[in-house]
């Protein structure tokens, strides 16, 4: 497994040095001028903070990690290449047990080093002595957070029905058509089952809570559990298809 990490990482490389790169600048920028410059923001319809560009740069990164995950993962599945790996007896379970704690080893490593800067730009005791940037931060953190875990939920939902489509079909181009589809209708039933779902009809096992009376979470345990007892059957069903029928590769 660790191979396979090290084989990943170096095939992205010099896409992550030209990220890191690109953000140890703009944190520079956002530290030195720190919230002397205000920068409009039209989602949120006003000024905000240039500390908070660090924050918009980590989620651009997240979001981007994502799309180039998925292309790397697409090319090893569907080239020679990705053949040439699966015959050196790697078992399923390795390829995509590497592949997710791969993909959540750079989310959360770009997640934190986008915390700590926020934290630096944001110069500490200045904004945790004032009660509308602390609520700002935690809401910027909380955020970050969100988009991390729901990335890497998005990938393993692209892993699993890839494998499992392409298993199925085997027209290229047909399947390929019928995974986009797939993904983004599995993707937003996943939003709206973990978000939209809880906060609007709260069904049985809803826990919500607010922070400092201003932003409500809301979880819902059950299907948290649903989702994790189906992502482990999918993970075993999947590893199997994977190895047994390698000509989806």
């Amino acid at each position: 497994m660790r191979n396979i990490l090290k084989f990943a990482y170096k095939e992205l490389k010099v896409f992550y040095i030209i990220e890191i790169f690109l953000f140890i600048v703009i944190s520079l920028v956002a530290v030195f001028y720190n919230k002397n410059i205000l920068v409009f923001n039209p989602l949120r319809g006003g000024h905000e903070f240039i500390f908070n560009i660090i924050k918009r740069y980590t989620e651009l990164i997240l979001y981007i990690n994502l799309i180039v995950s998925v292309i790397m993962l697409q090319k090893q599945l569907t080239s020679p290449r990705g053949r040439l790996l699966f015959l050196s007896n790697i078992s399923g379970k390795k390829f995509f047990g590497s592949h997710i704690i791969g993909f959540m080893l750079i989310q959360a490593l770009f997640s934190v080093v986008g915390f700590g800067l926020i934290l630096v730009a944001s110069r500490f005791k200045e904004v945790f002595s004032n009660e509308l940037f602390s609520n700002e931060l935690f809401l910027d953190f909380h955020n970050i957070f969100m988009l991390n875990f729901n990335t890497v939920a998005i990938y393993i939902i692209i892993l699993f029905v890839t494998t499992l489509v392409r298993s199925s079909i085997s027209n290229y181009a047909i399947a390929s058509i019928v995974v986009i589809v797939v993904n983004i209708l599995v993707t937003l039933m996943f939003l709206f089952i973990n978000y939209a779902y809880p906060a609007i009809f709260l069904p049985a096992g809803t826990i919500q809570f607010y922070v400092n009376k201003m932003f409500r979470i809301v979880i819902n345990i059950p299907i948290i559990l649903i989702q994790c007892i189906l992502a482990v059957a999918l993970f075993f069903r999947a590893t199997k298809v994977l190895e047994n029928k390698l000509d989806i590769v």
